[in-house]
């Protein structure tokens, strides 16, 4: 025992002398590695950093003095699932409880003038969510009465304005364009923007952010560009961009596709329409652009997608999905903007940031043009096919063939460098 106590003294005498820089830089070593951004809620004291102020009061001290250790924050306020306990004169925008906002105050405190990346979620009861025991207390314990405003305004103006990443639900997004109420964001340190919500969210954005917004992702429903030229210092900044469930005028994308000159990665989900005779696109180019994903719709008036890149050259994409239903030609017609394209994929829907696609094969008919020869696509060299439900009926014998002989692709033939083909029937091996 006196050994273990001498040790123990030890112990506490040699981590007491570590000086104060060197316990900072090993508590950010302490953070769990969670995806981007922190998948990991607060308040937790099972983590750190809350778990490193449970610790001792020199610990608590150094890692309330280390604002990089709070630079990062996903958090939930949870509002009772019994609506009718909500006072009706009360705004749904309003219910932030007030011992979150006291919690984000003492966070903010923390970071100093270090700019955070926020994830924040409201949690109403409207949406399914696996939840813990101590979360459902949370929840059924929210308070009946509306958080204090001055409290909520100074949350907003001080804390989500500050931020270096923002990542907000679609309850979170509402709550922020009702305290907006029409004014646009100003969030001087703003890298990335991810906001899920309506149509008013294209109204608040920055018209024009050209220090830092770099990553821009918007999801819908039932979000609609309706000209070309709004936001326009806003698409010409950005490198990353990915709009969901868009609604999109053929004669607007032309105009909206040719702002994103910095752009380096694009994905798009939209509904293309049209409500008159189809524009003649001017000539451009977007030299960076290195992959884009595009799952497109047809709207109503039947705009055929192979138009979708007309007279815009990407001298730079190597990666190129697209989910649509096409014809080889239309597709052809579309590799003429994608000279130096290394990989093709062809579908129907493409899941957002994942390596498998969920597709449909184009038609392939004997009268098209070779997908490609060594003069169009010299670095064409990976190909890759899957199946969606109404080829289920055929064999996996049969279509291989159909695929492998078709005069679309050419193989065999010294026509083209493709090396790799793939075929994918992930959808209907049920």
């Amino acid at each position: 025992m006196i050994t273990r106590s001498k040790t123990h003294k030890e112990a506490l005498c040699f981590v007491k002398s570590i000086p104060k820089q060197v316990l900072s830089e090993i508590f950010m070593h302490c953070l769990p590695r969670a995806s981007y951004p922190a998948e990991y809620a607060q308040p937790d004291v099972t983590i750190a950093p809350m778990l490193l102020c449970h610790i001792c009061s020199s610990w608590r001290r150094v890692a309330l003095d280390t604002p990089w250790l709070w630079a990062e924050l996903s958090h939930t306020s949870y509002n009772p699932l019994n609506q009718s306990r909500v006072p009706q004169s009360i705004a749904t925008w309003k219910l932030v409880r007030d011992v979150d906002i006291e919690f984000l105050v003492w966070w903010t405190s923390n970071l100093r003038s270090v700019p955070p990346s926020l994830c924040l979620e409201i949690f109403d009861g409207s949406k399914y969510i696996h939840r813990t025991a101590a979360e459902e207390r949370k929840c059924n314990s929210a308070p009946l009465t509306p958080v204090d405003e001055q409290k909520y305004d100074y949350f907003f103006s001080n804390f989500v304005k500050s931020a270096r990443v923002l990542k907000l639900d679609r309850a979170m997004t509402n709550s922020f364009l009702s305290w907006l109420n029409g004014s646009c964001m100003e969030c001087p340190n703003l890298e990335t923007l991810i906001l899920e919500g309506n149509q008013g969210i294209l109204g608040v954005l920055p018209s024009s952010n050209p220090n830092l917004l770099q990553r821009l992702r918007i999801i819908g429903p039932g979000l609609a560009i309706d000209s070309g030229a709004s936001l326009q210092g806003l698409w010409t900044s950005l490198t990353r961009i990915c709009l969901e469930q868009l609604y999109i005028h053929v004669s607007t994308w032309f105009t909206f596709i040719r702002q994103l000159i910095n752009v380096e990665l694009a994905w798009f989900q939209f509904e293309l329409g049209d409500h008159g005779d189809i524009p003649t696109p001017s000539g451009a180019s977007l030299p960076k652009l290195r992959q884009m994903h595009m799952a497109i719709e047809r709207g109503e008036g039947g705009i055929p997608c192979d138009i979708i890149l007309q007279n815009l050259q990407l001298p730079g994409l190597t990666a190129l999905r697209l989910n649509s239903f096409l014809s080889a030609q239309s597709v052809n017609w579309i590799l003429d903007s994608t000279p130096a394209l290394n990989e093709l994929h062809l579908g129907y829907e493409i899941p957002y940031e994942d390596e498998t696609m969920a597709t449909s094969i184009l038609d392939i008919d004997i009268d098209v043009e070779p997908l490609s020869t060594s003069e169009k696509l010299p670095a064409l060299k990976h190909v890759l096919f899957q199946l969606g439900s109404e080829y289920g009926t055929w064999s996996v014998a049969d279509c291989i063939d159909e695929i492998i002989s078709s005069h679309w692709l050419q193989l065999g033939q010294g026509t083209n460098n493709i090396q790799q083909i793939e075929i994918d029937y992930s959808l209907v091996l049920d």
